[in-house]
């Protein structure tokens, strides 16, 4: 916690917007403040049978509004990829999910941090990007998921039959 304060009225300003919340919100006491930690985009998200989704992946400051989303794709991504996966594919395609998914959520972190510096200055923030809205990760997994069904095949090829 950054800091704490008292209320002075928090509804005040809602009163006339919605009478019953305004209600609500003035039976706050005390307020608090929170910081907001920022990180770099991790290296890896996966280790064997293990992966990192959303915020544990990729966390991100508030100021493009994609924090959910990213998890949502993201969550989307590996269903699409371990769609049709056997078991023992599972650690190559966590390999592959943070490939189809790391470049896309680290430029996302960073346009969120420059919004909130923009923001901080008093600058006009857009949040709306046509990359970022129209993305369409289930068309991009198959193209990883071919790619990995090529990596299987060759390793099963290269495997000596059983005598």
């Amino acid at each position: 916690m950054v800091g704490t304060g008292r209320s002075r009225c928090v509804g005040c300003g809602v009163r006339r917007l919605d009478p019953t919340g305004a209600a609500h919100l003035e039976q706050i006491d005390t307020t608090f403040k929170w910081g907001l930690y920022d990180r770099n985009p991790l290296s890896r998200w996966t280790n064997g049978r293990l992966a990192l989704l959303g915020d544990a992946a990729h966390a991100m400051l508030p100021h493009m509004g994609q924090g959910a989303n990213q998890a949502i794709e993201d969550a989307l991504a590996l269903a699409t990829l371990l769609r049709e996966a056997s078991a023992a594919d599972v650690p190559d395609v966590l390999v592959h999910f943070q490939q189809l998914r790391r470049d896309r959520t680290a430029r996302i972190q960073r346009l969120s941090r420059s919004n909130g510096v923009a923001f901080d200055a008093g600058s006009t923030v857009r949040l709306t990007r046509p990359w970022v809205q129209s993305y369409d990760v289930e068309a991009d997994a198959p193209a990883v998921r071919r790619n990995l069904t090529k990596a299987s095949r060759a390793n099963e090829d290269s495997v000596s039959p059983p005598r």
